[in-house]
């Protein structure tokens, strides 16, 4: 009957091993759904029409339009446009961000105009709901953006580009200023990366731009991305009728994926394999990796025991001779399953749990271990793939045995069941 039980964990944990890293992306970067504010803003977006400060009432039209002029092969209906008007004789540019425009000033330049990531804002509209700061946590090494710049006179010097910029920042109310020497030393601490193109005019045509993110390593951890687009590089500038169009905003990672590899089980030190599995490895540009367990559910024949999501990010990472080498020791809490057949994840439950990983891996096979203790009587050890050196360095960890001790769902041991309650008996979920 136990080796039943665990041929049974065994296929499940096999069918729910999509270990599923794909580089974070942004909300709406298609720029395909306006249920917000119609044809005037897109969702996630904001502009003008969501502004705050001292001039936010005088701003008026938003100057962002949904646009059926999408960038060659697109898939998508839509793009988004924003363009430049003039107001009182001064160019008021078109500004779209994933944050908050603040108005703060009648004269473009002035420091009190600026877009600004409002972590606690949002405005509402009907039953629809637009945040002012758009939440991220990945390290791409490039933003890729397709715009189509449209100039609306003659005679710009200088002053001839539009602008596209992408800022990831620590948890903080980032400020992006007009002008560069507004800037302070404190707000330049919160970014981690940044990915800035200033627009040259094409003759008016759709163009891929391909962005690289330079980090600074100072120490900041990514929490929020801030993107903005204008229609002139510099405020106040540009011509009244300049348009900027942008669609399909995308990051971009390096990721390789893996489905010849083996893939074996070892539950309470007993052992099932091989079985197939595929395998996803996001390459972050600052020499890390991302891992993350989707799923992840154990299937004991009389019940089933969703687990969750094991995310193991920015796990050091060394390339050389052709492979790369990672290892992770670290505590982590399983995160809530996104699979719908379930309304219950156990995983969240368990708090803070350890975790060890190490592995290597080359263009065409991966080997990685996770050992992993979902209870004090369930040691769960995942052994995936072929060591691509031929060399292996496997840890060896004793498993825990069978006890009989009886847990409730948060974890705590208990002496008997009650009836009407579930609990975890030597790894398997029960039901009095």
């Amino acid at each position: 009957m136990k080796k039943n039980v665990l041929l049974l964990m065994t296929f499940a944990l096999m069918s729910a091993i999509n270990v599923l890293a794909q580089g974070q992306q942004i909300p709406n970067g298609d720029f395909e759904t306006w249920t917000y504010d119609g044809d005037n803003l897109p969702n996630n977006w904001n502009s003008f029409r969501t502004a705050d400060g001292n001039m936010a009432s005088l701003a008026g039209d938003s100057q962002v339009k949904k646009s059926t002029d999408t960038r060659p092969g697109s898939n998508g209906q839509y793009s988004c446009s924003i363009w430049a008007r003039s107001v009182f004789g001064i160019v008021a540019q078109g500004n779209l961000t994933s944050g908050r425009v603040h108005a703060g000033s009648a004269s473009a330049t002035n420091k009190e105009n600026y877009n600004y990531t409002d972590r606690d804002g949002s405005t509402t509209k009907g039953d629809v709901v637009n945040p002012c700061y758009m939440s991220f946590t990945g390290k791409p090494k490039a933003v890729k953006v397709w715009v189509k710049y449209v100039q609306g006179g003659s005679g710009y010097g200088v002053y001839n580009k539009a602008k596209f910029s992408a800022i990831i920042h620590d948890d903080a109310d980032y400020i992006s200023y007009g002008l560069p020497e507004y800037d302070t030393d404190a707000n330049k601490a919160l970014v981690v990366a940044s990915a800035v193109k200033e627009i040259a005019y094409n003759g008016g045509e759709w163009e891929e731009l391909v962005i690289p993110f330079e980090y600074t390593n100072n120490g900041a951890k990514p929490a929020y991305i801030q993107i903005n687009a204008s229609t002139n590089a510099y405020p106040g500038k540009g011509k009244a009728n300049d348009y900027l169009y942008i669609d399909d905003i995308e990051m971009v990672y390096d990721e390789k994926v893996f489905t010849d590899d083996p893939l074996y089980v070892t539950v309470n030190e007993e052992k099932s394999g091989p079985y197939a599995a595929t395998v996803y490895v996001t390459e972050n540009a600052d020499n890390t990796i991302n891992f993350t367990l989707k799923n992840f559910v154990l299937d004991t024949g009389d019940a089933v025991l969703p687990v969750g999501n094991i995310v193991v990010s920015d796990i050091p990472a060394t390339k050389a001779d052709g492979k790369t080498t990672f290892a992770a020791n670290q505590y982590i809490e399983i995160e809530e399953g996104d699979d719908p057949s379930y309304d219950f994840w156990m995983g969240p439950m368990l708090g803070e749990i350890p975790l060890e990983m190490s592995g290597q891996y080359n263009d065409e096979h991966l080997y990685v271990t996770i050992d992993i203790p979902l209870s004090d009587d369930m040691q769960v050890y995942v052994e995936l793939g072929t060591d691509p050196t031929g060399v292996k360095n496997v840890k060896v960890t004793k498993k825990a045995q069978t006890t009989g001790k009886i847990y409730d769902l948060n974890g705590r041991e208990v002496k008997e069941m009650q009836p009407g309650q579930i609990y975890i008996v030597d790894g398997v979920k029960v039901a009095k």
